[in-house]
């Protein structure tokens, strides 16, 4: 019998069933204190623990995205589990299998974007494409734009509608280099969006970039 089912509940949360003793040990493992807690309001006032959790026992949801944590602890406790298929939303992980390193890298070549493309970068945006979700920490000058450029350009080039969103403290800079440095003529940049309410619903370019 298998100990633990992991499935879909939307693009954003997995639901995790098993026993309660496992989600009581998830619940543990998900947890960590936050730095300086007990200096913040909420700590004082007795409002907050000071930590955060990621997994909730109560209805088992935890982000799609620590789904390979999620597994690596599974493993390592050696607790079988198993992937069951949503309807609408697929399974927990989904690889595209025509997606290719040697693919990418022909890919990224044919763009002929006017910098040299180094390995790390062709290895993130390999595996962007190949996994469908992840989360890519490059730090300062390691070619982010070019990165974005190239992920973009493989969904545009598929006919796909792409929505960009980046914080409003380096929006003056990421999105315009990526036009500016990769010459994207089809980029389409919202230079403010600062609510919901002022989105343009009748927005018709292919990428946008708020």
């Amino acid at each position: 019998m298998t100990d633990v089912v992991i499935q879909k509940k939307n693009e954003v949360y997995l639901t995790v069933e098993c026993e309660p003793h496992i989600k009581y040990e998830l619940s543990e493992y998900f947890t960590f204190e936050v730095p300086n807690a007990k200096f913040m309001p909420q700590y004082k006032k007795r409002l907050w623990d000071g930590t955060i959790k990621l997994f909730s026992p109560a209805d088992g949801k935890i982000y799609c995205g620590l789904y390979d944590y999620l597994v690596e602890w599974l493993d390592s406790r050696e607790y079988s589990y198993e992937n069951k298929d949503n309807e609408y939303y697929g399974l927990p992980q989904e690889t595209n299998d025509l997606i290719s390193v040697n693919g990418i890298v022909d890919f990224v070549k044919s763009l002929n974007i006017p910098f040299k493309v180094r390995d790390y970068q062709y290895y993130a945006i390999f595996q962007a494409l190949k996994y469908n979700r992840r989360l890519l920490l490059s730090p300062t000058a390691s070619g982010k734009s070019l990165m974005i450029y190239s992920i973009t350009r493989f969904f545009a080039n598929r006919g796909d509608r792409i929505l960009i969103v980046v914080p409003t403290t380096v929006a003056d800079t990421l999105v315009p280099s990526v036009v500016v440095e990769l010459t994207f003529k089809a980029f389409v940049w919202a230079e403010s969006i600062p609510t919901p309410s002022n989105v343009d619903n009748n927005l018709t370019s292919e990428i946008v970039a708020v």
